[in-house]
């Protein structure tokens, strides 16, 4: 159901880039490694239902335990609740976390492809979701996925990133664990892992279709 020379714009229900096209799907530079320090991205909205408050939350679990993260939380101001973006920089100030917290707002097309690249995955806390484009733009930029099962992230990500539980940050806090600690030849996906060889070719399939 994917048209891997489909154009997405910016949409009311969901902030993104054009950045998902066909050029999107050449051969991907070698990920960062995750043993080093895990580097989480978010893109969208910033607001309630996108549960960014979740990934802030699981973030803080892992720098209180010692693991090196790092986290870019990228999003449309126009799009997004003030008042919960207030909400995130608190707990972001009141977890000591200023230095492995960023938040990028507005970014052009490139500066949004340099992210996808930078993470070693797209987290998508969301609570409530309709067609969720980060997901299709993290996969196309060869960017693992962690996502919750709200709305249509499932069928979006055609089984090769890790589902879980709305608002479960247990269960997200477990993810991201795993995913630190894994190979970085394996992608995690939600039966288990694959090799990144073969994910990487599975993904070229989902997109295209």
């Amino acid at each position: 159901f994917f048209s891997s020379r489909r154009r997405h714009t910016r949409l009311q229900g969901d902030w993104s880039s054009d950045v998902c096209s066909s050029d999107l799907l050449e051969e991907a530079p070698p990920r960062p490694s995750p043993l080093i320090e895990l580097r989480l991205l978010y893109v969208g909205r910033f607001v309630q239902a996108k549960g960014v408050h979740d990934l802030v939350e699981a973030a803080a679990r892992l720098h209180r335990r010692g693991v090196p993260v790092s986290l870019r939380l990228v999003g449309s101001r126009t799009y997004s609740r003030p008042e919960y973006l207030d909400r995130l920089h608190d707990a972001v100030l009141r977890e000591k976390m200023t230095e492995q917290v960023e938040f990028l707002h507005d970014v052009p097309r490139e500066k949004l492809a340099e992210c996808y690249q930078w993470a070693h995955a797209l987290v998508m806390p969301s609570r409530h979701e309709g067609f969720c484009i980060p997901v299709v733009e993290a996969l196309a930029h060869r960017c693992r996925v962690i996502a919750t099962d709200a709305g249509s992230i499932p069928e979006v990500a055609g089984g090769l990133g890790r589902i879980l539980p709305v608002g479960d940050v247990d269960a997200l806090v477990r993810a991201l664990e795993e995913l630190q600690q894994s190979p970085r030849e394996l992608a995690v996906v939600d039966a288990g892992s694959l090799p990144l060889e073969e994910w990487n070719q599975r993904v070229a399939t989902h997109l295209s279709r």
